[in-house]
């Protein structure tokens, strides 16, 4: 039977938001780390939550990049100014990928979430 433990984002402390200080949206680098999902390609997975939020007046891009600095493994989208939303759905994640985020400048957006790690 499989054992799901809320975990905290590897890329947080202690739970808190993490500030988005990577920008350049569309570059090739991987931006600010957000969370290492669990190690290996057995049964184990991470299953991630991730909100964001615009602390600036105006939209601002972001970019979520699971695993891969190439375009499959980039989630592009607009966070309206003054505002927040669910930007990754629980998607999945497993053997040490890393989940990296840019936005259009730094320190405007903040990333919270959780991972359920699926044993």
């Amino acid at each position: 039977m499989a054992v799901f433990s809320k975990i905290i984002l590897t890329g947080s402390t202690h739970g808190q938001p993490i500030a988005i200080t990577a920008s350049g949206v569309f570059s090739a680098t991987a931006g600010t780390t957000l969370h290492t999902a669990v190690t290996g390609t057995g049964t184990e997975i991470d299953e991630i939550y991730l909100y964001a939020y615009n602390t600036a007046s105006i939209p601002s891009k972001l970019a979520i990049m699971f695993g891969a600095n190439a375009s499959n493994g980039r989630l592009n989208m607009i966070i309206p100014g003054e505002s927040g939303e669910l930007v990754v759905p629980g998607l999945p994640l497993r053997n040490g990928q890393v989940v990296g985020g840019k936005a259009t400048a730094a320190n405007l957006i903040n990333i919270a979430g959780w991972v359920n790690r699926i044993t």
